[in-house]
C-alpha cells in the first residue's frame, strides 16, 4: 500500500526522511551554525542553535518541487544508492572544509561528554521512520515533527539520525575512540531501524480513519 502526501500540506517530514540530500543539506547547514557558535558556549547551546537551522532548512528543502516520475525498480535502486552517495559527499566536503580552517567541529562533533553509540542513533532513525510514515498517511505536514527532531539537544552529534550526514561528518572528522567499523555498525542498524520503523508505521496508520484527524473533534 502506497500513502503520498498532500499536495496542499507541501512540507512533511516524509519529504525530509525519503530523500536522504535533502537531510544531508540540512544536516550540513545545521552543523555549520552549531559549529559557528563560540567554543565559551555550552555544547547545548550550540546543538539548539544547529538543531533550529535543520529545521528551518529542512522545511525550505522539502517544500522544493520534486520530480514526479516514476522508475523501475532497477533504476530506482541505482537512483537510490547514487543520492545516498551524494548525500554522504555532501556532508563530507562541507564538514571537512569547515575542518580545515577552525577546531570547532572537532571540538563540537567529538566532545567526549555527549554520549556516543550506534544504538542510540538506531532508536533515532527508528523514530523518524514511524512519524514520517504516520505523516505521511494522515495526509497533511507534518513540521512539528521537523522541528522536534531540529531541537532535540543530541539530534546534532548524531546527524539529525541521517546515515549519510552523520558518516559523513563523522569520517570527514576521524573523531578518536570512533572506527570506521564503528560507522558500518551504525549504517546497518540505523537502516534497520528505519525499514522496521516505516513497517511499524503503516501497520500503525492501518487502523487510522481515511480522513485527517482533528484532535479537537475526533480525541
Amino acid at each position: 500500500m502506497e500513502y503520498v502526501s498532500s499536495s496542499a500540506s507541501g512540507v512533511g517530514l516524509d519529504r525530509v526522511v525519503d530523500n536522504p540530500i535533502t537531510a544531508a543539506m540540512a544536516g550540513a547547514a545545521a552543523l555549520l551554525v552549531a559549529f559557528a557558535i563560540p567554543s565559551s558556549s555550552s555544547l547545548v547551546v550550540a546543538a539548539l542553535a544547529g538543531g533550529a537551522a535543520y529545521a528551518a532548512a529542512s522545511l525550505l528543502l522539502a517544500a522544493w518541487p520534486t520530480d514526479p516520475v516514476r522508475h523501475t525498480e532497477p533504476r530506482r535502486t541505482a537512483n537510490t544508492l547514487v543520492r545516498h552517495g551524494s548525500a554522504f559527499a555532501i556532508v563530507y566536503s562541507v564538514v571537512f572544509l569547515a575542518n580545515r580552517v577552525s577546531a570547532a567541529p572537532q571540538a563540537f562533533f567529538c566532545a567526549s561528554t555527549v554520549p556516543w553509540s550506534p544504538a542510540i542513533f538506531a532508536g533515532g532513525a527508528y523514530v523518524l521512520a514511524v512519524l514520517s510514515e504516520l505523516g505521511r498517511r494522515q495526509n497533511r505536514s507534518a513540521v512539528v515533527h521537523v522541528i522536534w527532531v531540529g531541537i532535540a539537544w543530541i539530534a546534532p552529534w548524531y546527524g539529525f539520525f541521517s546515515v549519510a550526514t552523520v558518516t559523513g561528518a563523522g569520517l570527514a572528522l576521524a573523531c578518536e575512540g570512533r572506527s570506521l567499523s564503528d560507522y558500518a555498525i551504525l549504517a546497518v542498524l540505523g537502516a534497520t531501524a528505519s525499514i522496521v520503523g516505516t513497517f511499524v508505521g503503516r501497520c500503525l496508520v492501518a487502523g487510522l480513519p481515511n480522513q485527517s484527524i482533528n484532535p479537537y473533534q475526533d480525541l
